[in-house]
């Protein structure tokens, strides 16, 4: 149902952007025009008779370099760069489009490519704007050729920075990538040969666009993506900090799990399970504390609470759904954790498009928290759940056969979890909770402080609301995971895990290599389609097409159906996020929001929307994890999980997104709304179960029967 689900919806989005029109040009042209300010520089003397290079070589000076030291750039009042501009205008002599707004747009694309320099250097940089003819500013120009894309910056002494590259206007042609992947993951199910085929496809595609024969693309894309794509994109130091983060993080889940520190730590919670609602808060506060990784998540909370809760008379479906709707939730929102690098990794490469640096991923990151509703919501629910005792529509039955002594329906099908000897802590190892603590505050009281260095807090001219975000980025989550890695390894070492301890982190990073793959996959189609234009194409053509304010929705929708029909949200977000940045912040400048307003809201919703297609998907891994580590029937944990997370979506879409977008309503009353909302279907429609005083007198059922068949 959910793959058919998944196919309609991709139907229609294949016959929406059929139905598109093709856009001028020189619309697109105006859209692009800002990135041949990164383009070698070429001066052009008075007249325009003779052109020179302004340095030989491969280190020639890019435009934006030369046009800030020349006469047009001058110091502000804060010590950065005022730029001074008398005029813009594309040239619209070769066109029938006369739509005098494109001048407006070049301008707007040039100044996001100068504050993304601006951004990545550590200068600010304002404009001083003045059309009068004797003002001594700059005069852009940009025309659209046969194969090329001209950009000249006049300069007031006669002479102009001139700089121009290859360029076709991008077309439907230049979607197609995103659409194939898309497809495959929809029909195979299986998102690194989905994502391959789409890296593979944007390849071959972007020498197509650019004038090749298909024939003569196919070896010249494949001689691109190895020689120039892939080096570019994989060998970046930002790239490869990101992937050592990643590694030390689950080097250290590796040795702190085999030497027994999160068994100690969840063992220690699991104390104040004294009955049935405190074993389920228990529950929800260790799905709360494992934040550094869903999958560690799942099977640990699973296998460590699943006893007591058999005890105490709660059905596995509810512990499967306990564990389920804190793993992704809580790992995704937690700036400490393996899908933080994932999540800006894939739409970090895309911000120097709308004038942001590279760099500020992570400040963007934080800026979607507030609008990360599903996530929110649904942990708010979890906590409803548990306190009130209540439940809705399956779940609610099944608590109740549960409480007359039945954990799990008759004929139930319970799965092993074939890889969870690499979870377990090592033989002879002593579990105690402090081998798991102090790696973990190792690992935050690093990142926290090399951020805080970083963003110059102990600096004489340091402003504190800025910190936080001058200092993020992929350095000091990677120095903390590896001072967290070597912590770790000493408290094992001390409890006794000794030779064992570098076998235990290998199974921590081996678990990583598929996503590191769908991430490098990630950064290849993002960059193979940037040059392609693919973005520039679907702003354009969307525009005129649809309402801006319902994008964010929109993404939110699509992204559910996509992660709903591959099982996996890492695949989700690595085949839209490459797509939204631009196409997001160009809807938005034409709203309330602006541009960086509408980017951060839709970037949001591209990752609640995934995670939520997660929840309901049969064949999400953290799904069936989930109900391998509860040892629950896996059809019945989607059944009665399915209810809540649809609730959640729908409360996420009504009270979240459309009023923060449509009426800009503050993202906490927003978050405000939904939880009476919730609150108020949970205690009108919820069933609650049988009554303390009852379940004492029945007392906890001591070793429940485990039923079916195991598979």
């Amino acid at each position: 149902m959910s793959r058919l689900l998944s196919l309609a919806v991709f139907a229609v989005l294949v016959g929406g952007l059929l139905c598109l029109p093709q856009p001028y040009p020189i619309r697109l042209a105006a859209t692009q025009a800002g990135t041949l300010l990164r383009e070698p520089a070429v001066l052009v003397k008075e007249g325009g008779a003779q052109a020179e290079a302004t340095q030989e070589g491969a280190h020639a000076p890019a435009l934006w370099e030369e046009l800030l030291q020349s006469s047009v750039a001058h110091e502000a009042e804060d010590g950065g760069v005022e730029l001074w501009v008398r005029g813009y205008r594309m040239d619209l002599s070769e066109t029938p489009y006369r739509d005098h707004r494109l001048h407006a747009r070049l301008f707007e694309s040039v100044k996001r490519s100068l504050r993304s320099v601006a951004a990545e250097e550590g200068f600010s940089l304002s404009f001083k704007e003045n059309s009068k003819k004797g003002f001594p500013g700059a005069v852009f120009w940009c025309s659209p050729g046969a194969g090329t894309l001209l950009f000249e910056a006049q300069l007031p002494e006669g002479t102009a920075l001139r700089s121009q590259r290859e360029w076709h206007a991008p077309g439907r042609l230049s979607v197609l990538p995103f659409l194939a992947a898309i497809f495959v993951a929809l029909v195979l199910r299986r998102p690194l040969v989905a994502l391959g085929t789409g890296v593979l496809s944007a390849a071959l595609l972007e020498r197509v666009i650019a004038g090749h024969g298909w024939l003569a693309a196919s070896g010249a894309g494949a001689g691109r993506l190895l020689g120039h794509y892939l080096p570019t994109e994989l060998f970046e130091p930002n790239r490869i900090e990101i992937i050592l983060f990643i590694a030390f993080m689950l080097a250290m889940v590796g040795v702190i799990t085999c030497g027994g520190g999160v068994r100690g730590l969840m063992q220690g919670l699991a104390r104040w399970a004294k009955n049935a609602r405190r074993s389920q808060i228990v529950t929800f506060a260790m799905g709360l504390v494992v934040f550094f990784d869903h999958y560690a998540n799942a099977v640990l909370v699973g296998g460590t609470m699943r006893p007591l809760t058999d005890r105490f008379r709660i059905a596995r479906e509810k512990l499967a759904y306990l564990v389920d709707s804190t793993a992704a939730p809580v790992a995704g929102l937690s700036i400490f954790s393996t899908w933080i690098a994932f999540e800006v990794s894939t739409f970090s490469i895309q911000l120097p498009d709308v004038g942001l640096a590279a760099s500020q991923g992570y400040e963007v990151f934080l800026r979607t928290l507030p609008f990360r509703f599903y996530s929110l919501l649904t942990l708010f629910l979890v906590f409803l759940v548990v306190v009130s005792g209540r439940d809705l529509g399956p779940m609610a039955r099944a608590e109740a056969r549960a409480r007359g002594g039945e954990v799990l329906r008759k004929g139930s099908i319970l799965s092993v979890f074939a890889s969870e000897a690499n979870l377990r802590v090592a033989p002879g190892v002593t579990s105690r909770a402090r081998t798991a603590l102090w790696p973990l505050a190792a690992m935050v009281v690093t990142t926290l402080v090399t951020v805080l260095v970083g963003g110059g807090l102990f600096e004489s001219e340091a402003r504190s609301g800025n910190v936080i975000f001058a200092g993020m980025g992929t350095r000091p989550l990677m120095l903390g995971a590896l001072v967290g890695f070597l912590v770790a390894g000493l408290q094992a070492w001390s409890v006794g895990l000794g030779r064992g301890l570098l076998g235990a982190a290998w199974r921590g990073v081996r678990s990583a290599l598929t996503p590191l793959a769908l991430l490098a996959c990630a950064w290849l189609i993002g960059a193979i389609c940037y040059e392609m234009g693919t973005t520039a194409y679907l702003t354009v053509v969307l525009q005129e097409t649809f309402n801006p304010l319902l994008l964010p929705i929109l993404l939110f929708l699509l992204a559910g159906c996509l992660s709903l029909g591959t099982g996996s949200s890492w695949a989700t977000m690595t085949i839209l996020l490459p797509l939204v940045v631009g196409l997001a912040y160009e809807a938005g400048v034409s709203t309330a929001l602006g541009g960086e307003g509408m980017l951060v809201i839709c970037i949001a919703s591209v990752l609640e929307g995934a995670i939520f297609g997660d929840h309901c998907s049969p064949i999400s891994h953290t799904t069936v994890m989930s109900s391998i580590a509860a040892s629950c029937d896996h059809v019945d944990h989607v059944k009665t999980q399915a209810p809540y997370a649809l609730l959640a979506m729908v409360v996420t879409t009504v009270c979240g997104y459309y009023p923060a977008v449509i009426f800009e309503l503050s993202p906490v009353l927003s978050l405000l709304l939904g939880a009476g909302v919730l609150s108020g279907v949970f205690f009108f429609y919820g069933k609650k179960g049988e009554s303390a005083q009852k379940e004492r007198s029945q007392g906890p059922m001591a070793s429940p029967p485990e039923l079916g068949q195991a598979a």
